[in-house]
């Protein structure tokens, strides 16, 4: 008897997952082939882009998840003009801002290669000041264009060397 029991627990353990496995696997797969989104023939010009793609979101509701968002978003344009001053254990970077980037990403490196996000969260301005610099170290800026639902651009680098005694130029 308790044998018995055992062996319907066990089946029960055992294939139930397996089933629960299968049926949402082929749930997911079919969620996936009908929320492909359509992308006949989608408008030149950034602002109209914008509206033809919340227009999409609407008409097919499976659009509108961040994936599919992502997919459709145009890539941002790589931030242009990009100039360093130096200053005294200071950096201060500028750039043009770029029509389709809603924010930009600020990286740093000593070698050039290896670029790591200097701050947390992108920032919004196209000039900033950056401190705590070495003086002659040469550092490597990267800046990137985020542009809607967080498509990002190439890099744009520059290099600058704080030294002692420098000023921004006003």
């Amino acid at each position: 008897m308790k044998n018995q029991k055992f062996v319907v627990v066990f089946k029960f353990l055992f294939f139930f997952p397996i089933f629960v496995w299968f049926t949402f696997i082929n749930v997911s797969h079919a969620q996936l082939i009908e929320s492909t989104p359509s992308v006949d023939n989608p408008p030149e010009s950034q602002h109209d882009y914008g509206q033809w793609l919340d227009k999409q979101a609407k008409n097919q509701k499976e659009i509108g998840t961040p994936a599919a968002l992502y997919k459709l978003s145009p890539m941002p344009d790589s931030p242009t003009n990009l100039k360093i001053e130096a200053g005294n254990g200071l950096a201060l970077l500028k750039w043009d801002k770029m029509p389709n980037a809603i924010a930009y990403l600020i990286y740093i490196s000593n070698d050039g290669k290896t670029f790591k996000k200097r701050f947390k969260k992108p920032v919004k301005t196209t000039k900033i000041e950056i401190g705590l610099l070495e003086n002659d170290q040469t550092y490597y800026f990267g800046i990137t264009s985020i542009a809607h639902y967080g498509k990002e651009s190439k890099m744009a680098v520059q290099t600058v060397t704080p030294r002692k005694g420098l000023r921004f130029k006003e």
